[in-house]
């Protein structure tokens, strides 16, 4: 899983962070010898499905009803950069 973390930081993180544009995939991928983009690509959104699944389950510990969580989410995404609106 440590790969997946690099591209999802590479990708993804960095780019939010530092207000740069991400990586490309096929640099990622002769990076870390994967062969091709599919499979850095498949990499990168199953950290992302994980990443937003973790998040999720830590905004509702702060709220009182599990139904506004979304709710929550989605405020909280108002104030990161464009780039971050895949999490949605």
């Amino acid at each position: 899983m440590e790969t997946h973390w690099e591209l999802f930081y590479h990708r993804i993180v960095g780019p939010i962070m530092g207000g740069q544009p991400p990586a490309s995939l096929t640099d990622l991928s002769l990076e870390h010898s994967l062969g091709d983009t599919k499979k850095a690509s498949n990499m990168i959104i199953t950290i992302k499905r994980r990443f937003r699944t973790v998040l999720m389950q830590h905004v509702s510990r702060t709220l009182l009803s599990g139904d506004q969580a979304s709710e929550e989410m989605e405020e909280l995404l108002q104030y990161l950069p464009k780039s971050a609106q895949h999490f949605k």
